[in-house]
């Protein structure tokens, strides 16, 4: 007959049963250290590229359990930060979301975890962004705009610019040239500039000069380019250009110039004073910067000769063959127009404390001198100036004697010469021909 077993053996083995359990051990996954040059692992010191396309794999989280139990995987980011990446949870294959930007932040802090259903270990790693050659160089305080004096010696610095690449390595070095644009043949205006290639220093070119009445302004065209660097597997070059706008400021380099020579000037011997014979004009060749301009008068040909007779006027006087005329030319010092005008008689033989010079000729020619007053330099410039006195009806014919006796024996013939008579009319042309005719007593004859 079988023994029954009692309730205190029963109570035994269930005792020895639970103190075998108690004696195993339930231990964390744990992820694989593989180092910061592995793609698979716990993603500390994990490098990526900033030009790495989205949806990439780029990494597998990999790691194991003590007990062989299966994990997966979890990938998440600190709140309010941007999620760069995506884990499958089985495989841990991890992807890229979003389009990296070195520029803007350098360091992605990423939370990694494993777990086997019961133990979850969650790590805090840090991911870096490398850099690729994806920024052109960008010109510092834009617009460029120098004011450079005409006369400045040919290789004087007159400007820097200055170009950032954002960029690492070669893709974050900048030299500078700049760019010549050759239009039939010619090169372009650049040409009369230089720049250093490191510093960004413009220069005017050796053995070359500027000059506002011909080109005002020079339009300069920099560009800036960075060292090359690697961008998508290939290598590539950027750059960027910026225009420097070089404004010359005219300098005290050029002669006055006479407007519409020569000059010539008629006028009536009859013309009342203050009549307006002729009108000369000079201007300063430097437009951007005009002096006042002081009239004289250099020479005198013909019947006679001028004379400066005041530091600030000129008067020229001369007298013609039958005319009462005297003729003044007075010109102020701060204007730039000048007449030349008829006086009465001689009225003003003396014309501000100095003698006038009375000339006879019908006609007067002579060099008008511009003088700049206010530059050292004195730049002049001279003009041909011919003045003619045009004749009016204003003589009356006289005769060579105030009287003349004639005898004629009485038998002479019909249309015998009696006497010969003369009459003389200074005017010219029709005016001074004269015409004879008889009358009185015996005219009939």
């Amino acid at each position: 007959m079988k023994k029954e077993q009692s309730p205190q053996a029963l109570l035994f083995l269930l005792l020895i049963h639970a103190t075998l359990d108690q004696g195993q051990s339930d231990y964390a996954p744990y992820f694989y250290d593989n180092g910061a040059s592995s793609k698979n692992g716990n993603m500390a010191l994990f490098s990526i590229s900033e030009d790495t396309a989205v949806g990439t794999q780029v990494y597998v989280l990999n790691g194991t359990d003590p007990e062989g139990d299966p994990v997966r995987y979890g990938l998440t980011f600190e709140k309010g930060s941007k999620e760069y990446f995506r884990v499958d949870s089985k495989s841990g294959n991890v992807s890229l979301i979003q389009e990296l930007d070195r520029e803007k932040q350098d360091e992605i802090s990423v939370l990694v975890s494993i777990t086997d259903g019961r133990n979850k270990v969650v790590e805090t790693v840090r991911v870096f962004v490398t850099d690729a050659n994806d920024e052109a160089p960008e010109f510092q305080n834009p617009p460029f705009i120098v004011a450079v004096s005409e006369d400045t010696a040919a290789g004087s610095s007159i400007y820097r610019v200055q170009a950032v690449d954002r960029d690492m390595g070669s893709g974050g070095s900048v030299s500078y040239f700049l760019q010549v644009v050759v239009i039939r043949c010619q090169t372009s205006p650049f040409s009369k500039f230089t720049i250093d290639g490191h510093s960004g220093i413009l220069r005017i070119k050796p053995g070359e000069t500027l000059d506002y009445e011909t080109t005002p302004t020079h339009f300069v065209t920099v560009v800036a380019k960075d060292g090359g660097g690697k961008y998508k597997g290939r290598n590539q070059v950027l750059s960027s250009t910026a225009t420097i706008t070089v404004n010359v400021i005219d300098a005290q380099d050029m002669p006055p110039s006479f407007i519409g020579t020569p000059y010539f000037g008629y006028i009536y011997e009859v013309s009342v004073p203050g009549s307006e014979i002729i009108t000369v004009s000079a201007r300063d060749g430097d437009q951007g910067n005009p002096n006042p301009i002081f009239y004289s008068i250099l020479n005198g040909k013909g019947s006679g000769t001028m004379s400066v007779v005041h530091p600030f006027d000129v008067l020229m006087v001369f007298h013609l063959p039958g005319s009462d005329g005297v003729f003044e030319y007075v010109h102020s010092c701060f204007t730039r127009t000048c007449q030349i005008t008829k006086l009465h008689k001689f009225l003003f033989s003396i014309c501000y404390g100095v003698p006038v010079i009375k000339l006879h000729c019908s006609f007067l020619s002579s060099q008008l001198l511009a003088v700049e007053i206010d530059t050292p330099e004195r730049f002049s410039a001279t003009a041909d100036i011919v003045i003619n006195l045009l004749d009016t009806n204003d003589n009356v014919p006289k005769f060579t004697s105030e009287y003349y006796i004639a005898r004629i024996p009485e038998n002479s013939a019909g249309g015998s010469s009696v006497a010969t008579v003369t009459a003389n009319d200074p005017d010219s042309g029709p005016w001074g021909e004269v015409k004879y005719t008889i009358y009185g007593s015996g005219s009939d004859l």
